[in-house]
């Protein structure tokens, strides 16, 4: 009898235990983790709103200062710096777009040439 029961509590032990039902993560929902894009506002064709020769310089690449009347319009590139020539007894207006601004002690003026 002992031997029974010992080869019965060896038999269980060995005997396949039954597998539980995996639980699956709960997922959010799709439209949380895929939101719709933003739309995308283009403006209108900025260039059309430039004058003529401002929009072929722009087109063509060209670096050169334009003059449009009495004035002189320089092309804007990070990696120059445009040197503006003054004289005597003329005004000279440096007219920046409203997003621009000039950093303190950073305009610098030379001595006039006689």
């Amino acid at each position: 009898m002992k031997r029974a029961t010992l080869l019965l509590v060896l038999l269980a032990g060995c005997a396949v235990p039954q597998q539980q039902q995996a639980t699956l993560p709960s997922y959010p929902p799709a439209n949380l983790v895929n939101p719709q894009p933003k739309p995308v506002n283009v403006p209108p064709d900025p260039l059309s709103a430039l004058s003529p020769d401002i929009r072929d310089a722009i087109l063509s690449g060209t670096n050169k200062p334009l003059h449009e009347g009495i004035s002189t319009l320089y092309a804007y590139s990070p990696h120059t710096q445009p040197v503006v020539n003054c004289a005597v007894l003329r005004v000279t207006e440096v007219q920046l777009n409203p997003d621009e601004h000039i950093k303190k002690n950073t305009m610098t003026v030379s001595p006039s040439r006689s």
